[in-house]
């Protein structure tokens, strides 16, 4: 069940802490699912395959070893475990179904990834990954359906940044402009200092000088969703491509705008959900921390613009920051 390394490690762990043994099946099984949700796979398996030693062979426990089989690249025994975890219907968890959309995925069998992906959500409609995958799966075929699982991810985990990601970026594809550069604000409140992050911030210029063009009928790349539309033009940046300073201050002051745009935002009952991104922002504005919130936007791309601006706005920068916590 677990790889010679593995094993070794359980070996010398029990030799270190022989109190180990006296812990029961519960125990493993509680502790194993902790490691499993900070990301630390091999303590995760070792007291789970403990648990599944010591009798406890739920379907929590089954979906997490499922899952864990399924980041080591083991795609046999991920389906394996998900398939054994499914049939424990009482206590089965949303781990099981996501392995198994994953593994089927990897196999390239996308009718049973779809018949994994459907009944979980079925069973789990509010689960954030599952919603997450089935956005990111659907979203390139179907832009509103996919979008419509995308933005109930984001509500259910505002936290996960790859929700906002995913949903930023299929919009731009998508050639939209405001439902693609609220997203990725987002996204940028809880990554900002990635190399995707700065890409991000390339990708909100270009959306930008793309929708001023656009607005005075030069160009027709991007649009307004007619359900999710503000009176925000932006202005064309007027600068030299080595220029960072000044490019920098075109674009938080073309963000700044925006954000304050938003009080207005006209917002049609098929597309109620981008209300999280509106509010959201709006709420900033009233609370007087947009500036603050447009610079720490850029940090990617203007890291020493930023640090300028916050050492004259210090103050105003730690406000933000406080608030963006308890968000």
């Amino acid at each position: 069940m677990l790889s010679k390394n593995l094993l070794i490690l359980l070996v010398l762990f029990s030799l270190m802490y022989p109190a180990i043994g006296q812990n029961s099946g519960v125990d493993y099984k509680t502790k194993g699912i902790k490691f499993l949700r900070a990301n630390q796979s091999d303590s995760a398996l070792i007291y789970l395959d403990l648990a599944m030693g010591a009798g406890i062979s739920d379907g929590e426990v089954l979906g997490a070893v499922a899952v864990l089989y399924m980041e080591r690249g083991d795609i046999g025994k991920a389906m394996q475990y998900a398939r054994k975890a499914r049939q424990q219907a009482e206590t089965v968890t949303p781990d099981a179904y996501i392995a198994g959309v994953l593994a089927s995925e990897k196999d390239a069998k996308p009718k049973r990834r779809n018949r994994w992906l459907n009944e979980g959500i079925k069973k789990f409609p509010e689960d954030y990954l599952l919603l997450y995958h089935a956005g990111r799966l659907k979203i390139p075929f179907n832009k509103k359906e996919g979008e419509e699982y995308l933005l109930r991810s984001v509500y259910a985990a505002p936290w996960f940044a790859e929700s906002h990601y995913m949903l930023g970026q299929q919009m731009f594809r998508h050639g939209e402009n405001l439902k693609a550069v609220l997203p990725l604000f987002y996204f940028l409140l809880l990554e900002n200092s990635s190399e995707r992050s700065m890409e991000t911030v390339l990708v909100l210029e270009r959306i930008y000088q793309a929708w001023a063009v656009s607005d005075k009928g030069i160009s027709k790349i991007t649009r307004v969703s007619p359900g999710f539309k503000t009176a925000f033009t932006p202005q064309t940046g007027d600068f030299k491509p080595i220029d960072y300073s000044a490019r920098s201050k075109w674009l938080v002051k073309q963000t700044l705008e925006l954000m304050t745009a938003l009080d207005k935002v006209e917002v049609s009952s098929s597309d109620i959900l981008w209300e999280f991104y509106s509010e959201f922002f709006h709420k900033a504005v009233e609370l007087g921390h947009a500036e603050a919130l447009a610079w720490h936007l850029v940090n990617a791309r203007y890291p020493a613009d930023l640090l300028e601006w916050v050492a004259g706005n210090g103050s105003r920068y730690k406000e933000m920051v406080d608030w963006l916590s308890i968000q």
